[in-house]
């Protein structure tokens, strides 16, 4: 099959066969931990890793939560400049495999024959182990993902100074993705783009809201060939009016609006994407205004997306779209923010944020209209931000208002 652009959809059939990336890479994550070392002052002998997402993004270590080997499990990192180690239980061998790291250790916690003990502290006694025998002066630690009974039982031994939190160095890196990460988050856009058309395709009056959801559910299962967690906002009708809400038992009605907003996780990965349709034939005149409000004010933002467009510039283009479309007040809260990892993370599109585009970022804009007893509506497109400006990596068809 020829090399995809990027977002273009294809058959559900071919996307585990195509270019799509469905993890990330070795070099991506062996570059992530280096970068990491390079960026802590004073640098620590070792550092320990706690959370999935740390797991996932400098190791390529991923436990999906639909096992059964998921309840309760816990793997940590412990990194030097020579070594990755990853510590876990024998439940998760199978995916400790799939592993960027140097070595594994890995503690038998329940093989079937004898009862099990504490999971998690375990593990975490194996940590405290291999931390012991490597004699660290100085330690990195993740404070937000790692037991505190944990952390100051090492510092205990080492000296409550010679703990460094790397969580803000972290969360600093992570704004800007690497190669891997972008091509991973072009496999989710391209998924929650097709789930969306499947979406469009499959609605009509009398069905629920959960059984859209529900169909929503199967499509994003079947287009990735396994189970993955879809998750969002599915509201019909006046419930639009609310921004937006998890799926419910109200039937879909025809001539009213449907607004769907939802994330697709992709090895932990994840883009975020809305649009909002009409049920009938032609929509009231009020209604396809505001539309094309909507729609003007993400080409807008859109257009300021590069290095060196400050995050609350690009929320002010959205809210002056709007206001001046004559429904200034009709927005409240953000304009868009980054996706990765989490959802919502920086950079975060609001009147107050002193961020600054960098390049490398993937985000959302979600402009939007929501007026009581008039309409509740939304669209949302995804963006890498380059050098030479910005790249749509979701394809849905925000610009029609009728299914």
């Amino acid at each position: 099959m020829s090399a995809l652009r990027p977002g273009e959809l294809v058959p559900s059939s071919e996307l585990c066969r195509s270019p799509h990336r469905f993890d990330l890479s070795e070099e991506g994550c062996r570059a992530r931990r280096a970068r990491l070392f390079s960026k802590l002052e004073p640098q620590p002998d070792l550092i320990l890793l706690g959370g999935a997402d740390h797991l996932a993004y400098f190791a390529n270590f991923f436990v999906p939560d639909y096992v059964f080997q998921a309840n309760d499990a816990t793997a940590y990192l412990v990194l030097t400049e020579d070594e990755t180690i990853l510590i876990h239980d024998n439940l998760l061998d199978g995916f400790a495999a799939s592993a960027f790291v140097d070595s594994r250790k890995g503690v038998t916690w329940y093989r079937g024959q004898e009862p099990a003990t504490d999971r998690q502290g375990l593990v975490l006694e194996q940590v405290r182990e291999v931390v012991e025998d490597l004699k660290p002066k100085r330690i990195g630690v993740s404070l937000a993902r790692m037991p505190g009974t944990a952390i100051w039982n090492t510092a205990d031994k080492s000296g409550r100074g010679a703990i460094l939190d790397v969580d803000p160095v972290i969360r600093r890196m992570r704004v800007q993705k690497d190669v891997d990460e972008i091509e991973l988050l072009r496999t989710c856009g391209a998924v929650v783009s097709r789930v969306m058309e499947a979406a469009w395709k499959h609605v009509r009056p009398g069905m629920t809201e959960l059984e859209l959801f529900r169909f929503m559910q199967s499509e994003a299962d079947r287009i990735v060939g396994h189970p993955v967690r879809l998750y969002g906002d599915v509201v019909s009708g006046p419930r639009c009016e609310g921004i937006g809400g998890p799926p419910s038992d109200r039937q879909i009605q025809a001539d009213e609006l449907v607004l769907l907003d939802f994330s697709v996780v992709v090895h932990g990965y994840r883009c975020d994407i809305a649009d909002t349709k009409y049920t009938g034939r032609k929509p009231p005149v009020e209604l396809e205004i505001r539309h094309k409000a909507c729609v003007e004010a993400l080409e807008n933002a859109a257009a300021m997306l590069r290095p060196g467009t400050g995050a609350a510039a690009v929320e002010q283009a959205v809210k002056r779209t709007i206001t001046d479309a004559g429904f200034g007040g009709a927005m409240p809260g953000h304009a868009g923010h980054g996706v990765g990892l989490m959802h919502p993370e920086a950079p975060f599109f609001v009147a107050r944020s002193p961020e600054t585009l960098l390049g490398r970022e993937v985000v959302t804009i979600e402009p939007g209209i929501y007026e009581k007893d008039i309409c509740g509506m939304r669209v949302e497109h995804n963006y890498v931000v380059t050098e030479a400006g910005h790249e749509r990596i979701t394809n849905h068809d925000v610009t029609r208002l009728t299914i």
